[in-house]
């Protein structure tokens, strides 16, 4: 898995991940978070990521805030959350119950969610500070201890560098890591390799549909629910004279003529229309996701490329020393048949991509 990244936010994981890895024989690569004082965490550890992210990383398995400030730092990322268990939670806890210290929760909302439902198992009265990135962790960590909060139950913020818990030093709070069990790690690593393989697959679909869309004879279009352009072809725009195409156009500013809005909202096929005033037989297929209609397809092409293949065609048996009787609508049927297998991948690929 070359295309994934653990970031161990606490040093003391990093032999749990090893250890699985080891075990299933994978070859992932692991940033530890190091206590620094020459620098902040947020910009060595995220840094860090994005030279790993430049370099082909897909995936990141983390955890909290950080899993959280990944995502938003990096959206092109699959981010795989390790999540901590209610024992996790209770193993930290169990120590203030029966005490009158004030405890607050602070991190990202299902973290400080799940200390406040073991909290209140425990019958501990837990106050919820909810962090959107890391710098406002700090922030949120900070406010807890001086609103006199003397327990503050996070991740691993305190590990980040010697400073963090300086800070705290004035308020006489006692900061609480929730580390994560080794279950956890091995439900991470089993949701990664789950992920990867759907990014796998969703490669090879998008190969698969730009082949079937490079090489269909047909012009093809495809829109949205909304009806804009979602797809579309090099054929689609010599056949329509248009240089302009471009995904996110209203179909209908662009080639109204093609019915597609119409097809969305009908959910209904309508093959073979003959548009006259652009000399174009046009067939159109709703993509659906069981009974949703997420967009539509049209395919498309001139009467006269229909006409020459017809007369290929006639050309073909008589140097076979047979006469051919086909009408016009004849010959569509046959190109349409010629091409039915490619639009049904094609139709299957698009409504995959689109659900």
């Amino acid at each position: 898995m070359k295309n994934a990244l653990i970031v161990a936010p606490f040093r003391q994981m990093e032999p749990f991940y090893r250890r699985e890895l080891k075990k299933r024989g994978l070859d992932i690569d692991i940033i530890s978070v190091i206590r620094r004082q020459d620098q902040s965490y947020t910009k060595s550890i995220l840094t860090r990521v994005e030279e790993q992210v430049a370099s082909g990383k897909e995936i990141v398995i983390t955890r909290g805030t950080l899993a959280n400030e990944i995502r938003r730092r990096f959206p092109q990322i699959q981010v795989v959350e390790l999540d901590i268990t209610d024992l996790d939670v209770l193993e930290t806890m169990q120590k203030y119950v029966g005490s009158e210290q004030t405890v607050a929760a602070v991190e990202c909302s299902a973290f400080v969610h799940k200390v406040e439902r073991v909290g209140k198992l425990l019958g501990i009265p837990v106050a919820g500070y909810i962090a959107g990135s890391i710098a406002e962790l700090q922030e949120k960590i900070l406010e807890a201890a001086k609103e006199g909060y003397r327990v503050i139950i996070s991740g691993g913020w305190g590990q980040y560098d010697n400073q963090n818990l300086r800070l705290l030093a004035p308020y006489s709070v006692a900061y609480e890591m929730v580390a994560c069990s080794e279950e956890a790690v091995t439900a991470s690593i089993e949701r990664a390799l789950d992920v990867c393989q759907a990014i796998q697959v969703e490669k090879q679909q998008k190969e698969m549909l730009h082949t079937i869309i490079d090489f269909s004879p047909n012009g093809l279009i495809a829109v949205d629910s909304a009806g804009r352009i979602t797809l579309y072809n090099s054929r689609a725009r010599r056949i329509l004279g248009l240089d302009d195409l471009s995904q996110g156009q209203p179909i209908s500013r662009v080639m109204p003529e093609l019915h597609l809005e119409e097809t969305v909202k009908s959910g209904q096929e309508e093959r073979n229309r003959v548009i006259k005033n652009r000399e174009l037989v046009v067939t159109n297929i709703p993509l659906r996701a069981g009974k949703e209609v997420l967009g539509a397809i049209s395919t498309f092409q001139k009467i006269q490329d229909i006409e020459e293949s017809g007369r290929r065609m006639r050309s073909q048996l008589a140097q076979k020393g047979l006469t051919a009787h086909y009408t016009f609508d004849d010959l569509i049927g046959e190109i349409h048949k010629e091409v039915e297998n490619h639009h049904k991948v094609l139709i299957t690929t698009l409504t995959k991509r689109m659900a």
